[in-house]
């Protein structure tokens, strides 16, 4: 147990400082752009590969990669195997997203005005490339953390948050800071890996029944952690539908919720998924964790929503009406922080198992709910933005009640 604190402190660590300078880069796009169309066109350009960010570096790839490397009597080649696939794959899909960005920008956002579409158009076609360095940054990440190294994975994000920030203060260039964050974070993660060898670096023509293994839980994996992020996706595609600047608020509401989150319940589930994965742990000590640390979290940032979102952002062109609404939305996402927290740390135990097609089932139902209740919240009794975090937080029960049944079904066998 003193292990897995210890590991958690250092990951949690890592976290807070991504997150801080992630506020910086969020404070300099809301003190330059504000809640604006040009915010709002960035928003939704930058959500493709943020979302691939997320679905990769929150525990994706490693739900597969950790317990297979860890089994896997050539580690080496199998590393490098996988490096390759995964490399020449996620560079297939940014082609193919920035050829077929004009479609993608309309299938996110279909509601917003012209002005707004060519901004994000023109936006896209520079911030997909982050998909390719996000994926190789992930897969490299998930290598430390099978080697209990949990701290830089995620100060690797800190860094890219700062040449985001410093690229923006220099150049105003949104689009350009994602380009220059992507190569400088994965340079960061690659310097560590070094000393493991200079072969973990260069990809290598290797198949073998471990990759092909690897692959097959990596699809369903990668599915479920996706359909996880797809709440997001239908989030965004509702907010456009209402008035210019709900995307923005969204965005800035979500980011501090993803504060605790990440500090937090990413750190539990990931860590957990390693101790698991070797048998040092179970999955109690991990349960205990996730709510003496989200609880408090969620109480708090709902009590002092507004002053923190107006002492964080309210300066240049982020008024005090944005304030105001984006700290609403806030509170209402965090009613539902301490089970959705909870959902990710007991899908930990499926994972460690080789099972992943419990937690994509489990996510795509709570993500249908999700949307259902959002469009009606904010579309039908029209609680425009704050419907969509009402209905993400009463849809968090669903999605804990499911994984409960689950796990109570294998431990019963």
């Amino acid at each position: 147990m003193l292990k897995f604190l210890r590991s958690l402190i250092s990951f949690s660590l890592g976290v807070f400082l991504s997150r801080l300078f992630g506020y910086l880069r969020d404070l300099t796009i809301a003190y330059y752009f504000g809640a604006t169309y040009i915010s709002d066109a960035f928003f939704i350009s930058f959500r493709i590969p943020n979302t691939f960010r997320r679905l990769l570096s929150e525990g994706g790839v490693s739900a597969v990669f950790v317990p297979l490397y860890l089994s896997s009597k050539s580690k080496g080649e199998f590393f490098r195997g996988v490096l390759l696939y995964l490399s020449l794959t996620s560079l297939l899909l940014t082609l193919l997203l920035i050829l077929f960005s004009p479609l993608v920008i309309k299938l996110l956002a279909p509601g917003i005005d012209e002005r707004t579409y060519k901004e994000a158009l023109g936006f896209s076609r520079l911030v997909f490339t982050y998909l390719t360095f996000i994926s190789i940054t992930s897969l490299f990440s998930s290598l430390l953390n099978a080697h209990k190294i949990f701290f830089l994975p995620n100060l690797s994000q800190m860094l890219f948050n700062l040449s985001f920030i410093l690229t923006v203060v220099l150049k105003r260039d949104l689009a350009l800071g994602v380009l220059m964050g992507g190569v400088v974070q994965l340079l960061s993660v690659s310097l560590r890996v070094l000393p493991f060898g200079l072969k973990y670096l260069i990809p290598k023509l290797y198949w073998s029944e471990e990759v092909k293994t690897l692959f097959k839980r990596l699809i369903p994996s990668l599915l479920g952690f996706g359909v996880a992020q797809l709440s997001v996706l239908i989030s965004l595609f509702l907010a456009s539908f209402l008035e210019r600047g709900s995307i923005s608020h969204l965005y800035y509401a979500n980011r501090l919720f993803q504060l605790p989150f990440g500090l937090f319940s990413v750190g539990i589930s990931n860590v957990l998924l390693t101790y698991l994965s070797r048998g040092e742990l179970r999955l109690k000590s991990g349960v205990i964790a996730n709510f003496v640390l989200s609880l408090p979290s969620s109480v708090g940032l709902m009590v002092l929503a507004h002053p923190i979102v107006s002492l964080l952002f309210e300066r240049g062109k982020f008024s005090s009406y944005d304030a105001y609404t984006s700290s609403g939305v806030l509170t209402l996402l965090c009613l539902g922080l301490p089970l959705y927290s909870l959902q990710k740390t007991l899908l930990s135990l499926s994972f460690s198992r080789g099972d992943t097609k419990t937690p994509l089932l489990i996510n795509l139902i709570n993500v249908i709910l999700d949307g259902i209740l959002g469009f009606f919240f904010a579309l039908v009794l029209k609680l425009k933005v704050y419907g969509l975090a009402l209905g993400f937080s009463l849809a968090s029960p669903f999605g804990v009640l499911l994984a409960l049944r689950r796990l109570n079904y294998r431990f019963s066998r």
